[in-house]
């Protein structure tokens, strides 16, 4: 997984194993957005900004997205995803073969290169940063990532490495606009696919990516296969292909 700075939030308008390592180059130059006033294209313009950034409506109930990235999130906002994290999946990954590790998950998490969805209720308060409460968070890189055919080489990939929303806020549908803002932002950027790594145990995560079109990527342990002598890994690698987006039926409001 290379450092992203080749993909820097525009200024205005896995889990790998492998360690991050530079690289210079910038994308530069206008994202290409497929029509001014849609969805994929308010998203993309509102990257990087701070503050409430747009409202939208998911099954009749209003949220507030705020798109940051880690260095901008103050300690409280640190305070309160690991919290959800650490709610929903601490038990999981005990029982997992990595263990589970909050400090190494917190470098992950916060580190520099990610970049956040955090997700709140109009009514909770306007200024994010210092009293509301968020219900819940996808957290992702720009990274490349291997392929199997040497002629391929490295993919250009937007990962996901967290989705976690609070018990109260699943089942409506929100979790499902996360992943579709976090296509249209890997849309924008002309990123190969969106990627993410899921704990086979978690049966419900796995069943929601599958219906949101992700299959196991070439380099998931299922499709490579098991080197002999070594248990069955216990996570797959899941993919989807990024497509040039249409508008979309989500009420985005600026």
């Amino acid at each position: 997984m290379f450092n992203d700075r080749r993909f820097p939030l525009p200024p205005s308008g896995p889990r790998s194993c492998r360690e991050s390592a530079g690289t210079d180059h910038d994308l530069g130059g206008p994202i290409a957005q497929p029509h001014r006033n849609s969805p994929s294209s308010l998203i993309a313009r509102k990257i990087g900004e701070s503050g409430p950034d747009f409202q939208l409506s998911v099954a009749q109930t209003r949220w507030r997205i705020q798109i940051k990235r880690a260095d901008e999130l103050t300690t409280e906002l640190k305070k309160q995803c690991f919290e959800i994290f650490e709610t929903n999946m601490k038990q999981i990954y005990l029982r997992s073969s990595d263990g589970y590790k909050p400090k190494e998950k917190k470098r992950e998490l916060f580190h520099p290169n990610s970049r956040f969805l955090l997700v709140s209720t109009p009514h909770e308060a306007t200024d994010l940063e210092v009293t509301s409460l968020i219900q819940g968070f996808l957290m992702w890189r720009f990274d490349f990532e291997d392929c199997l055919s040497p002629e391929e080489g490295l993919v250009e990939v937007a990962y996901c490495y967290e989705i976690q929303l609070k018990a109260e806020t699943r089942g409506k549908g929100l979790g499902k606009v996360l992943m579709e803002i976090l296509e249209r932002i890997g849309s924008s950027w002309e990123m190969k696919k969106v990627m993410l790594t899921v704990q086979t145990e978690n049966e419900t995560a796995v069943k929601f990516y599958r219906s949101l079109g992700f299959f196991p990527d070439e380099i998931s342990p299922s499709q490579v296969g098991q080197p002999e002598g070594e248990p069955k890994a216990d996570y797959e690698i899941l993919s989807k292909v990024v497509v040039k987006m249409s508008q979309s039926n989500v009420d985005i409001i600026t």
